[in-house]
């Protein structure tokens, strides 16, 4: 059987099709699994409980089809309260790293990794003199923001009594 590596894996957001001739020409835009995150609200406060298990408890009950476990790094400050109120799960997993001076993603196979930003550094650096090697340069970078899916949240939440009957003259 022929090795496979995967390279991506996540979701086909957005496909435009260009028709030149006999020519087919596809440009694709593509999310990761993170962008899973940001389509799950949280609402949960905890007490007395270390990131990794506030982590494992937080995909456990929202989105479980990422492994959370395997690829987390134990321990850490014991949060006596820290409360996630109508947070989306990367906002909640942001304040947390902020907290905690950590780090995370998902990878191409659905595992959550938490870690110290100093445990997982570049085996290569950036500079302005290049040896493409062990060094590379910082040109050509590209950045591009889209915000066709850009998503506002409103929350509303209702009284726990009924109001008198009010009448207008318009």
């Amino acid at each position: 059987t022929a090795e496979t590596t995967r390279y991506f894996a996540g979701y086909l957001t957005k496909i435009k099709r260009d028709i030149n001739g006999i020519t087919k020409m596809y440009d694709c835009t593509c999310q990761d699994y993170a962008w899973l995150l940001d389509y799950v609200l949280v609402n949960e406060t905890f007490e007395a409980r270390t990131a990794d298990t506030i982590i494992d408890e937080l995909f456990a009950a929202y989105l479980s089809e990422i492994n959370s476990t395997t690829y987390v790094d134990a321990g850490g400050q014991t949060h006596d309260k820290i409360t996630f109120n109508r947070l989306t799960l990367r906002q909640a997993l942001n304040i947390l790293a902020n907290i905690d001076d950590m780090d995370w993603y998902i990878d191409y196979n659905k595992n959550f990794h938490w870690f110290a930003p100093t445990t997982n550094i570049a085996s290569f650096d950036l500079s302005d003199a290049p040896d493409n090697s062990t060094t590379y340069p910082y040109s050509k970078f590209s950045y591009s923001r889209d915000a066709s899916q850009l998503i506002n949240r409103v929350t509303v939440v209702g009284g726990d009594y009924l109001s008198a009957d009010t009448d207008f003259e318009i």
